[in-house]
């Protein structure tokens, strides 16, 4: 599309088929918006404490936990509390302490009235992050079925209670996974449900039955819709879970027309399968703290500058230079997280 494609400067080695590469204009159009948001929102006063309020709790926490907070431990949630910055990070390497550091935060938190919630990629690291820092925390998934509800875009819903003391809410029109196998057509019983199948949530009864709908395809006919009943007892059992989001394993095999990956940990013989899975559009987000050093990060700096204004080096909320990432093909996208 004319106007849409932007080619990148060469970068890298000089000895491939081609050193081509290209990003799109929606991908610049982000980076500009980034920055004008980490600049915008920096220093804003977001719950921003007094260095009065926040002294207390680290006392308090340190009391709590029985051990004293390194300079560098204590500079890092005085950052927090007091900075006051719309966007900021702790940036710190395994075993740092970092869930538990916000159990600090939180505690100031608390004594001046301020409302605070977690987000976490998976269930077990919103888990850990509730238990490490007392903060109520929930999957992405979990997040985006709030908003799609507070949007209007849901219907009724009902709260499960799963083994191990877990809860599942669900509601109409929610996206979930089937967990369990239910071969129904052996006896008669209608479609099969297959684990992995990924379907719509059509109906909930006032006795906690749950209808899901899903698409199929017979080959040479058109897409087809299917539809079976879950009883309460299945869906307390973990036949369902939400659909938000998955991992590449479980999306193999899948088509949609959009794919969001998140591909930190992922080999090459993984990435390849997460990103075909979009019919029209593939993204791939990737940590730029990880997958770039110090060094590198400079020397991008650098070319962007010799680039232009959509590369100006950005200034991440711990102080060094970040940079958002070029699109290598305008159908699949790589984005870094900064």
């Amino acid at each position: 599309m004319a106007g849409y494609a932007v080619r990148a400067p060469d970068y890298g080695s000089t000895v491939m088929t081609s050193t081509a590469r290209y990003t799109t204009q929606d991908i610049l159009d982000a980076e500009a918006y980034v920055r004008g948001q980490a600049l915008t929102r920096h220093g804003e006063g977001a719950t921003a404490l007094t260095a009065d309020q926040a002294a207390p709790a680290v006392d308090l926490f340190e009391v709590a936990v029985g051990f004293e907070l390194s300079e560098e431990q204590r500079a890092a949630v005085n950052r927090l509390l007091t900075g006051g910055h719309g966007v900021d990070t702790v940036v710190g390497v395994a075993g740092a302490s970092k869930r538990t550091l916000m159990e600090a935060c939180r505690i100031g938190w608390d004594a001046t009235g301020t409302t605070y919630s977690g987000a976490c990629l998976s269930a077990v690291g919103a888990q850990q992050l509730a238990q490490a820092s007392g903060i109520p925390a929930r999957t992405v998934a979990s997040w985006v079925q709030q908003i799609r509800r507070a949007a209007g875009a849901l219907g009724t819903e009902r709260t499960y209670a799963l083994p191990g003391g877990e809860r599942l809410t669900l509601s109409e029109g929610d996206a979930v996974r089937v967990r369990a196998n239910d071969y129904r057509s052996k006896s008669e019983q209608g479609p099969d449900l297959l684990n992995g199948y990924r379907a719509v949530v059509s109906e909930i009864t006032e006795d906690g039955r749950v209808e899901v709908t899903w698409r199929t395809r017979e080959r040479g006919q058109d897409d087809s819709y299917v539809s079976a009943w879950l009883m309460p007892a299945q869906i307390a059992g973990g036949a369902l879970s939400l659909g938000y989001a998955m991992t590449i394993a479980a999306s193999q095999g899948m088509t949609c027309d959009t794919s969001l990956m998140y591909g930190h940990g992922a080999n090459a013989f993984a990435a390849y399968p997460g990103l075909t899975r979009g019919k029209k559009e593939n993204h791939l987000w990737l940590p730029l703290a990880v997958i770039e050093s110090e060094e590198t990060r400079a020397r991008l700096v650098r070319r962007g500058n010799a680039w232009g204004a959509p590369s100006t080096p950005m200034r991440t909320s711990s102080g060094r230079p970040g940079r958002t990432a070029r699109s290598p093909t305008c159908s699949t996208s790589l984005r870094r997280l900064w």
